[in-house]
């Protein structure tokens, strides 16, 4: 893992957005072993293509036609989990839309401040998951349950309902940290962006937050947070590495509320459940 991402490499596009969508599609295209975990992990430090129309070249979205929120409901019903990383605090004021595209696969937002983390969210991440696959039959026999009698999934209900069984069965699983804190759970406008289909509906309801970073630091005006950017840059992470870098683990735990509901997330997805 680490020789791999040894060799890349970040290079410019002639504008600020990126090519996510492109990048979203590439996972469909990979062959997986059958019973294997499946993990995506997307870096990022710039938003999708058509999401602001502010230094976009392609307002529209991407220029061959993919569309992320498509092709991530695509990732989920082939059980493929999103990580999405985000390079703060260049992404921060995008950061619901990148939790939001997560969450619909089950997956989590991941946010670093510096590059030497990277191995560790890496690896931590695919444990918790891996943790959490073993135990996905126990998840999909409670919602296949309701299903077939035909009820409407409470998302609520239903993650309360596993975690209890998970947990009076002693049921434990890996769970990724960020300085001994359980990570953030998607906000309510993070699922409010997961429930639309396309870009242009997100694109119509997204509001750029504040650059404020997932610890709570400074915001930016405006006028400085969309400056139109000539070309995209490398990721533009906390310089001061050695005094600011978060540190990251993996704990072993019963099964909390938020990763119930993300196995809930990822058993309706995988049976194309609507709701």
């Amino acid at each position: 893992m680490k020789s791999w991402l040894d060799g890349c490499s970040a290079q410019g596009g002639g504008d600020c957005p990126e090519a996510v969508a492109d990048a979203l599609h590439d996972m469909l295209k990979l062959s997986w072993r059958e019973n294997a975990t499946k993990i995506c992990v997307l870096i990022s430090d710039a938003p999708p293509h058509g999401l602001s129309p502010n230094g976009d070249g392609f307002p529209n979205g991407c220029p061959v036609g993919l569309d992320p929120m498509d092709i991530v409901r695509e990732l989920a019903a082939k059980g493929i989990t999103l990580y999405s990383v985000g390079c703060e605090p260049a992404i921060n004021q995008y950061k619901e839309f990148f939790t939001a595209i997560a969450y619909l696969t089950g997956g989590q937002y991941i946010p670093l401040r510096g590059a030497k983390a990277l191995t560790q969210v890496i690896i931590g991440g695919a444990q918790e998951e891996i943790s959490l696959e073993r135990w996905m039959a126990e998840v999909d026999e409670e919602v296949q349950r309701e299903i077939a009698v035909g009820n409407q999934i409470n998302d609520d209900e239903m993650t309360r309902r596993v975690q209890a069984k998970m947990n009076s069965k002693g049921i434990r699983g890996k769970k990724l940290q960020r300085n001994n804190l359980d990570l953030e759970a998607a906000s309510a406008s993070s699922k409010q962006l997961a429930g639309f289909t396309n870009m242009a509906d997100v694109r119509s309801n997204f509001k750029e937050t504040s650059v404020l970073d997932s610890r709570g630091g400074a915001a930016f005006p405006a006028s400085v947070r969309m400056a139109p950017m000539a070309m995209a840059a490398p990721p533009v992470m906390e310089t001061r590495e050695t005094t600011n870098m978060d540190s990251w683990n993996t704990v072993e735990s019963s099964i909390s509320y938020d990763q119930a509901s993300r196995m809930v997330q990822k058993s309706k997805s995988r049976q194309n459940y609507m709701s």
